[in-house]
């Protein structure tokens, strides 16, 4: 059976998006569910915070039909790497991507994208079964977010994720107010600020053990919007 896609996005670049892609594969991975983390990103930024290779051959290759499928194994989690190959990428239709994907028998695919307006971020938004819109607490990316949300059909299930917040910082505190009002009709979560996570993915999976930390503790809870059933 093809496996559930599940699409993390964002207005705009370093909002926080590869964080939440890992932890929440580490997470269902954890509640025996199968997982693929499929990176868009040219820089390869879920094979650095998972601490593996990332110049590997993944996910350009196996677009473009050129590999089988053949994600790189990470406790649990399989990734199909980004890298600079997704640069000569710049069509492909979403019939063809769902074809590939629906090859595939596990629980779900997370893909992580790049720039919200590239071709490819574009095309994993159109194939979502769900998506969840990440934004830092800082106006323009909430800006960025609304405007992506526009552009969404208005049927895909979708949620907010408000990132790295600072509860110490009354501005961050303003922000995840208006998030709750701007974001009225979708399930909003907050993801507070954790330095120990951070330094954890700089570092690399591989080579440091993932703790229970407070931001790990916010990812998990989206599980259970992810795992639920949109059509109950």
């Amino acid at each position: 059976m093809a496996g559930s896609v599940i699409t993390i996005a964002g207005g705009k670049g370093g909002v926080g998006k590869t964080t939440v892609t890992v932890i929440l594969a580490s997470e269902l991975s954890q509640q025996g569910k199968t997982v693929c983390i499929v990176d868009l990103d040219q820089q390869s930024t879920c094979a650095i915070a998972l601490g593996l290779d990332d110049v590997t051959e993944g996910v350009a290759q196996w677009l473009e039909g050129k590999l089988p499928y053949a994600p790189t194994p990470f406790d649990g989690v399989s990734l199909l790497a980004g890298g600079p190959q997704l640069g000569r990428i710049t069509t492909l239709d979403p019939p063809r991507l769902k074809s590939r994907i629906d090859k595939v028998e596990l629980d779900y695919f997370l893909i992580d994208t790049g720039h919200a307006w590239h071709p490819l971020s574009r095309l994993a938004c159109t194939v979502a079964d769900k998506l969840l819109v990440v934004s830092d607490p800082h106006t323009l990316g909430l800006t960025g977010a609304a405007a992506l949300i526009q552009r969404l059909p208005e049927n895909l299930p979708k949620a907010f994720v408000l990132s790295k917040i600072d509860g110490r910082r009354n501005l961050h505190k303003e922000i995840a107010q208006q998030a709750s009002a701007v974001f009225k009709d979708l399930p909003v979560f907050n993801i507070r600020s954790d330095a120990a996570l951070e330094r954890t993915l700089s570092e690399g999976l591989a080579n440091t053990r993932l703790r229970r930390t407070r931001a790990v503790e916010d990812i998990a809870s989206i599980t259970d919007w992810i795992t639920e059933d949109p059509h109950v």
